[in-house]
């Protein structure tokens, strides 16, 4: 079953280009750099109906949470890019409709251990969709993810495998802190809700502030844009799973569900909600992927 996945990385640190990988005491680690502004034209969102398919009008709410792999955890590893756009976005083509195990969840490490340098100081989105296009990936029981290796190489039979489910495309949707506009927003839904048959995740690369080291175990709490005089620690990729139209929290309603790869100890889960007013204010770039599966 063909699927497409949606990848929408967001930091109010536009000029931000290297991650901050390694987590403060108690914290965990990080890992996405974004890209300098002037390498790529800023551009507001898309309308996602090529390749002549039509998507449905998006419901006011939608939850895809139920179909994906079980939430991953990149230890201390800065990793967190190649878990959502390898491990997240690309396994669901396949387990969507398929119950997951390791020979359908693509590895994390096939991607992050080629891109990074030999440095564990995470990755640029971008390198992560395009080497998905130019190499593919194997799955996590022909190359396992070890959170204490970053530097091993596929070798010549796990680089043959990943050759035989390259993603067909990516592209970029929008780039800038501020164009996570409403078309944005509406994007991002109806890319989730899709048709019967061709549904998206939403990868997003934040700014991390203490609002979401410090999401709670409850389906209450909303992440929200950070408080004046708060750091950012640095950028990490999450994974959009659905929205809520409807979702209040103090000062707002609506917001989107995400997915993490801190362990089901983080949030609710693994799970937990950014607001919309975030979105718009800290998205700073937007991608999908078409897997081809």
């Amino acid at each position: 079953m063909k699927k497409q996945m949606l990848a929408v990385f967001a930091s109010a640190l536009v000029m931000s280009v290297s991650a901050s990988v390694a987590g403060a005491a108690g914290l965990h680690p990080l890992g996405a750099s974004f890209t300098p502004l002037g390498t790529m034209v800023p551009h507001e969102a898309q309308s996602l109906t090529g390749g002549g398919t039509t998507y449905g009008v998006a419901p006011a709410s939608y939850d895809l949470s139920s179909n994906l792999p079980p939430v991953g955890d990149q230890g201390q590893q800065g990793s967190c890019v190649a878990w959502s756009t390898a491990y997240y976005s690309k396994s669901f083509g396949h387990g969507f409709s398929n119950p997951y195990s390791s020979s359908n969840e693509y590895s994390p490490a096939f991607v992050y251990n080629q891109l990074n340098g030999g440095v564990d100081g995470g990755l640029y989105p971008s390198d992560a969709y395009n080497l998905l296009v130019s190499k593919g990936d194997t799955s996590l029981a022909k190359m396992p993810y070890n959170q204490f290796n970053y530097t091993t190489q596929p070798n010549s039979t796990q680089l043959a495998d990943a050759a035989l489910h390259k993603n067909i495309s990516s592209t970029n949707i929008f780039m800038g802190a501020g164009n996570g506009t409403a078309t944005a927003r509406t994007s991002v839904k109806n890319a989730l809700f899709g048709t019967s048959t061709d549904h998206k995740l939403v990868g997003i690369a934040i700014p991390v502030y203490p609002e979401f080291d410090n999401a709670t175990a409850t389906d209450s709490y909303v992440i929200t844009a950070h408080k004046a005089g708060e750091k950012s620690r640095g950028g990490h990729m999450i994974t959009i799973v659905g929205y809520d139209d409807n979702k209040a929290y103090t000062g707002g309603v609506g917001a989107f569900k995400i997915v993490n790869q801190w362990g089901t100890g983080w949030g609710n889960k693994g799970f937990s909600w950014i607001s919309y007013d975030m979105f718009a204010k800290e998205v700073q770039e937007a991608w999908y992927m078409n897997t081809g599966n």
